[in-house]
């Protein structure tokens, strides 16, 4: 076995019928930044991830149009963070004029999310995603006994970094406090979980 080590997806292409009408759903509709544009190509960003869109060419057979059924690319999910980012991106895709399925719950992860298509019918979703950081942050908190068990209040994530914002019981008295955290690949690598504390 390989066992590959990867940080995540680098970048992926998709091949589309219509190169300047992709250009403008991408780039002017989404919103999404285009970072390089070429001959028959340009790139844009998702998040961190970089997505290649070529235009058709001597091999794309005519009339093609992309099929989720057949094998090959399903769709694309991309991860969306909060319940009001969903609802502000699924209304201004209405108001865009592009198909969309609304906010649906998926039954298998019970996560919502919406699902729209591209010019050329590429199925993507816009899909709720668990922030792994914050989660293992939290879990943290809550294998902790209950007498030494803060209230979480908030949890502040920028890449690997966490600054979680909680209140703790000590002795019949609330203390507010802090607690910092560096998070990688869902491992807690250091951690001061009772910064101002005060003793």
């Amino acid at each position: 076995m390989m066992d590959i080590q990867t940080p995540g997806l680098h970048h992926l292409a998709l091949r589309v019928t219509d190169l300047g009408a992709s250009r403008h759903f991408y780039g002017t509709t989404l919103g999404f930044p285009v970072i390089l544009e070429g001959p028959g190509l340009f790139l844009f960003l998702a998040g961190r991830t970089a997505i290649g869109v070529r235009g058709a060419d001597g091999q794309t057979p005519s009339g093609d149009a992309f099929n989720p059924y057949r094998v090959g690319l399903d769709h694309l999910a991309i991860a969306c963070s909060s319940a009001a980012e969903l609802r502000r991106v699924t209304s201004g895709l209405a108001r865009a004029g592009v198909p969309n399925t609304g906010v649906k719950v998926d039954p298998t992860l019970n996560r919502e999310y919406v699902a729209f298509k591209d010019p050329d019918g590429i199925a993507w979703e816009y899909y709720m995603a668990p922030d792994a950081t914050r989660d293992t942050v939290v879990a943290y908190y809550d294998a902790l006994p209950p007498d030494r068990r803060p209230r979480v209040q908030q949890v502040i994530v920028d890449g690997e970094h966490a600054a979680v914002q909680y209140s703790l019981d000590i002795d019949g008295r609330r203390t507010e406090g802090v607690g910092v955290f560096r998070v990688v690949n869902g491992e807690i690598v250091d951690a001061q979980p009772f910064v101002g504390v005060p003793s």
